[in-house]
């Protein structure tokens, strides 16, 4: 069986029809997922067709009889070159949360707010799509208030520090994700299909069943322990009575940290103490990602998205076997042109812990 790289590329309501290469980089966080599209148009009119902020959507894929295209990347045009061939430059839902508000106040005394409806307020005030899948965490704050002329991303950022969740543009759409880390291991999102195993080795006949080949693993980085060995968060209820409630999580490692969040106390000890416990192990679990870390460079797979959980074997015969296992995605890089096809690099790191 062949497979053939092929593309969909739309622009606006444009369908580009020839490309000479599309380069994707999907990251997690603040920092937007990008799209590099080169168009080896020959006539200036061309030029015409597009403009700043026009939609744009790439799909990537194999062609044959079972392998179908995948959507890879949405976002809007931020860029475009004065000369041909046509070099189209695009981020995704990230970019639109860099626009300026205006000071505001959410909650009150007598009127309690989630951060999570905080959250969903600002994701829609950019004009995109909130997957918000908890509410809470178990967090009513009393009164959040945001400053003139701070961005949506910058009040998220500030939500990301207060409950120690994530926040990341889904690939492909115009959701923001607003929720705990470690999202497809905890099922807040779901994944298409099971975790992808990838293979190193030198010949098909050295593994049984599905083949999965990793072309190269260019840098691989495992530390002999964990880089922090204490996270100690400190529940802060400075509105009711002023107190603090320390927790600590523990493994084998370094460092330690101490992580100060605000909480509208419960009458419930117990549940408030779970909740201080629960954050300093998700830190812990988080910062002990970059225990081992890594990239790999493979055949395209559009399947694949930062903080899937995947699977890496090396053959035993190789020194890294030892690092056979589990691991989850930190980002990817695909490249299509028509040369090398349809290939991309993936970062690796640590999964985590027991959620």
């Amino acid at each position: 069986m062949v497979l053939i790289p092929t593309f969909k590329v739309c622009i606006g309501s444009f369908s580009v029809k020839a490309i000479k290469s599309i380069t994707v980089t999907l990251t997690e966080g603040s920092v937007p997922s990008q799209a590099t599209i080169t168009i080896p148009t020959t006539k200036r009119s061309d030029l015409e067709r597009f403009s700043i902020n026009t939609e744009v959507n790439v799909h990537l894929g194999f062609t044959d009889e079972e392998a179908e295209l995948g959507k890879v990347f949405t976002g809007w045009i931020t860029g475009l070159s004065e000369t041909l061939p046509l070099v189209i430059t695009a981020e995704d839902g990230i970019m639109k949360a860099k626009e300026q508000k205006e000071k505001k106040t959410y909650g009150t005394d007598d009127d309690p707010i989630y951060y999570s409806d905080i959250a969903k307020d600002l994701i829609a005030q950019a004009g995109l799509s909130p997957n918000v899948p908890l509410d809470g965490p178990g967090i009513k704050q009393h009164s959040v208030q945001f400053n003139k002329d701070q961005s949506i991303l910058e009040r998220l950022d500030i939500l990301s520090r207060k409950t120690q969740w994530i926040y990341h543009c889904i690939p492909g759409t115009d959701e923001i994700y607003f929720g705990p880390a470690w999202p497809f291991d905890r099922g807040h999102l779901q994944m298409n299909n099971s975790p992808l195993v990838f293979r190193a080795g030198n010949r098909r006949a050295d593994w049984p069943g599905s083949w999965g080949n990793v072309i190269s693993i260019p840098n691989l980085d495992s530390k002999n322990k964990n880089p922090y060995s204490e996270v100690t968060c400190h529940l802060q209820d400075r509105i009711q009575t002023a107190t603090s409630i320390p927790k600590s999580a523990t493994v084998e490692g370094v460092d330690t940290m101490i992580l100060d969040i605000d909480y509208c106390f419960s009458t419930d000890t117990v549940s408030n103490e779970n909740y201080a416990e629960r954050c300093a192990r998700e830190k812990l679990y988080l910062l002990n990602s970059a225990k081992t870390t890594g990239t790999f460079f493979t055949f395209g797979n559009p399947n694949l998205l930062p903080w899937h959980p995947v699977r890496l074997e090396w053959h035993k015969d190789l020194p890294a076997s030892e690092y056979s296992g589990k691991y989850n995605v930190k980002g990817v890089n695909y490249t299509y042109d028509l040369e090398s096809g349809f290939r991309m690099s993936v970062d690796f790191r640590t999964p985590p812990g027991e959620l």
